[in-house]
């Protein structure tokens, strides 16, 4: 098993738990709590129940924003890229381009140091398009997609 976390973006989302859906800088700060306090809680042998895993499950960490990855860099053995980044309202998600993507991945390889091989990165699939499906994407999918993969969506590293 491995646990994945995040700050959460989708306000409908929250709504729908009928929790409130604060800004995005406090929702890093409580998944960091969070995140510490597992972590914690794995380290403690007197803790009960203890995990299987001796110290707990792999933590998966997934997120775009810097101060996101520096958190996932700190403290996950796996950090997976959501492939965009939501508007303030948390209501659209914007896809990267290849650009954007690599850019991330450099950024989190610095962040990471010597724990760089030992940490795995993953991308988040957001849509997966099938060949018969291919023309119908620009006009479905052109308000989330980089000016220059409106014509060739399939290219960007999370569809």
């Amino acid at each position: 098993m491995e646990l994945g976390l995040g700050a959460g973006y989708v306000k409908a989302e929250f709504d729908a738990a009928e929790i409130p859906f604060p800004s995005g800088g406090r929702r890093v700060e409580q998944l960091e709590r969070t995140v510490t306090t597992l972590r914690s809680l794995f380290e403690d042998t007197e803790y009960q129940p203890r995990p299987a895993q001796p110290s707990g499950p792999p933590l998966l960490i997934g997120g775009w924003g810097d101060r996101l990855l520096r958190l996932a860099a700190a403290h996950a053995d796996i950090i997976a890229l959501t492939g965009g980044w939501a508007g303030a309202t948390g209501e659209v998600l914007h896809l990267a381009g290849v650009a954007q993507t690599e850019e991330r991945v450099a950024y989190v390889r610095g962040l990471l140091g010597d724990r760089a091989d030992a940490v795995e990165l993953n991308i988040m699939v957001q849509q997966v398009i099938p060949p018969a499906e291919r023309g119908v994407v620009p006009g479905r999918f052109e308000p989330l997609l980089p000016p220059d993969a409106v014509d060739s969506p399939e290219g960007l590293p999370s569809v």
